[in-house]
């Protein structure tokens, strides 16, 4: 083998290959991932009604809830422009989803030129107990699908 720059052709070959490989895996990734990690709410029952914080929604993906316990909850998805609730609408249909369940909730937020989401939550019974369970404005797959 002809060695260029002290390397032979075959290992500059399988090098190139391996850069590229990297690089493609690193931008895929980056694309479909999205804000996938799960963020913990919680509700009290007292209340009418409540809100997450708001989150960037990086893709139109569903929005994923799972609530783990305390009375069950209504849950709306809604959207803004900004962090602050700027333009703020209701992106999706109101879902009553059972402690358990994976849900993923059908939304228009980056639809409808919105980049942040949260959920909105009501009561579906007055209780003296706190609702839990976690969120993600964006997921990898769909579970139970919800509008």
């Amino acid at each position: 083998m002809k060695k260029v720059f002290g390397i032979n052709k075959s290992k500059r070959i399988v090098s190139a290959m391996l850069v590229a490989m990297v690089l493609c895996t690193g931008m895929f990734s980056s694309v479909f991932a999205g804000n996938i990690e799960d963020k913990d709410y919680e509700f009290h029952s007292t209340n009418v009604s409540g809100n997450t914080q708001w989150e960037y929604k990086d893709n139109t993906t569903k929005v994923y809830v799972y609530p783990s316990s305390g009375p069950e909850l209504y849950f709306t998805v809604r959207g803004a422009t900004d962090r602050y609730g700027a333009n703020e609408i209701n992106a999706s249909g109101t879902h009553r989803i059972s402690n358990g369940t994976q849900g993923s909730i059908t939304n228009s937020v980056r639809e409808k030129g919105k980049s942040w989401a949260r959920l909105h939550m009501q009561r579906t019974t007055y209780a003296n107990t706190m609702s839990y369970g976690v969120w993600s404005p964006d997921s990898s797959r769909n579970y139970t699908i919800f509008g």
